[in-house]
């Protein structure tokens, strides 16, 4: 069966490495039907629910079990009935499994996936687009190159974007996911360069080729989309759907006190996204979904580490500098995937298991830059978009790890010199020069090939 067709942007760190695997090594597992997935075995990790500050998390009770059945997560340490989650496989009804012992929020959240549309196995990604936001445009397109290489899906095309926000100067995460994005393990240079063209250019040119057939998803600041944007306000209409990695719902923020990094880096840019959305069209999966039901616990780290395939061990390395940030900062049990949760909901919106629909803005100043403002009064303005507040968190893993074991990865090359671009304009509304004030980090990795100015 065909996979679902994919346009992905990216600004590649560590956790976008790893959904950008989750997409493509998805592509090889068997299925058994448009919703479900044959799994290749349970990673067997009961959960209990433990407080975290505010929030209610499901952390590793101690043990691993065999047989039927799987935790019920989020609920007591009674094993649920059904292969996934406690829940029959295929997208059937929910059954009203709590999550939590605290409302989502004021408005009733609903208990019906994001789409009724059917999932398939995995992704078929006709392109990659790459922005600046973890780190520099440059890094994140060598990163995106690298992972799809380590994937054998070297044939996908990497497209550059833009190189800074629409009218900010650049700030990068790279305090958080290492100087190269990677985790700083030294990985080996790409086979190949990225491709001839802007990635603007590619989100305005793709979707008119396929209307109405390609799923995109969108992994770092929406600067790449807010410009393709400015010049045809109807894009969004052109997609299946839009996926975003944006946002934090219960404004709890990792890069401020309630701001996501990928909408703080660019604020005006998630505002235009926001103001040509529509519920039906554009889904975010926030840092609060990540926060909550995507937490890489010490025990699902070793579990990965010791799958003993190529991906997996990659994809370990290259996060162990997010696990030492999270560790320090975040106060989790672990660090978290935003950007696979994302993507994870993309491939399988089933395993969405709470959402809203609600009226959002974001906020631009400097004292709230980029917290998300929803207005869920019986007076506010009719929603657009839909905010994913629950996700399957064992769905979630299972569907990671099987990715990660699945898929027989061809070997990077590292003695191919990479072809040459040409040089493409920067958006006239993106032309900062500035460097920011808070960037953590100004040095350009000298294993960046690209040579536009950051």
């Amino acid at each position: 069966m065909p996979g679902l067709p994919l346009l992905i942007d990216t600004d590649t760190g560590s956790d976008d490495a790893v959904a950008l695997l989750l997409a493509v090594a998805g592509s090889t597992m068997p299925t058994t039907g448009d919703n479900d997935v044959r799994t290749t075995g349970d990673y067997g990790v009961r959960m209990t629910r433990r407080e975290v500050g505010d929030d209610v998390v499901a952390v590793p009770s101690g043990g691993v079990r065999g047989g039927g059945g799987v935790p019920a997560i989020g609920g007591s340490e009674r094993l649920g009935d059904g292969p996934v989650g406690g829940r029959p496989v295929g997208g059937g009804p929910v059954g009203g499994r709590p999550v939590s012992d605290r409302p989502v929020s004021d408005r009733p959240v609903s208990d019906q996936p994001v789409s009724a549309r059917p999932s398939c196995g995995g992704g078929e990604v006709l392109a990659v687009t790459t922005v600046a936001g973890n780190v520099p445009l440059a890094t994140a397109t060598r990163n995106a190159l690298i992972t799809l290489e380590m994937a054998g899906q070297a044939g996908v095309p990497v497209y550059p974007g833009c190189d800074r926000p629409l009218t900010r100067p650049p700030s990068t995460a790279q305090h958080v996911h290492g100087l190269d994005g990677m985790g700083d393990v030294g990985l080996p240079e790409p086979a190949r360069g990225p491709a001839e063209g802007h990635a603007v250019d590619v989100l305005l040119s793709l979707p008119r080729r396929h209307p109405g057939e390609l799923t995109l998803v969108t992994l770092g600041p929406l600067t790449n989309l807010a410009a393709a944007l400015l010049r045809d306000r109807e894009l969004l209409t052109r997609f299946r759907h839009v996926y975003c990695m944006a946002g934090a719902a219960d404004m709890r923020g990792n890069v401020s006190p309630t701001a996501e990094f990928n909408v703080w880096a660019d604020p005006e840019a998630a505002r235009v996204v926001l103001r040509a959305a529509t519920p039906d069209r554009v889904t975010w999966i926030g840092w609060d979904v990540s926060r909550k039901y995507a937490v890489m616990t010490p025990d699902d780290q070793r579990h990965l580490e010791g799958l003993g395939t190529p991906l997996a061990a990659f994809a370990h390395r290259v996060n162990r500098a997010v696990a030492d940030w999270a560790r320090d900062v975040t106060g989790l049990a672990g660090y978290d995937l935003p950007d696979p949760v994302a993507m994870a909901v993309a491939l399988r919106p089933e395993l969405v298991l709470g959402s809203e629909q609600a009226h959002v803005d974001v906020a631009v100043g400097d004292e709230t830059r980029g917290q998300l403002v929803i207005d869920r009064r019986r007076a506010a303005p009719p929603p657009n978009l839909t905010l994913v507040r629950r996700v399957d968190e064992h769905g979630f893993k299972q569907l990671l790890f099987d990715a990660l074991t699945a898929a027989t990865p061809v070997p990077a090359r590292t003695t191919a010199t990479p072809t040459k671009t040409r040089t493409i304009a920067t958006p006239a509304d993106a032309r900062s020069t500035a460097t920011p004030a808070d960037a953590r980090s100004t040095a350009t990795p000298p294993d960046a090939r690209s040579t536009t100015h950051i």
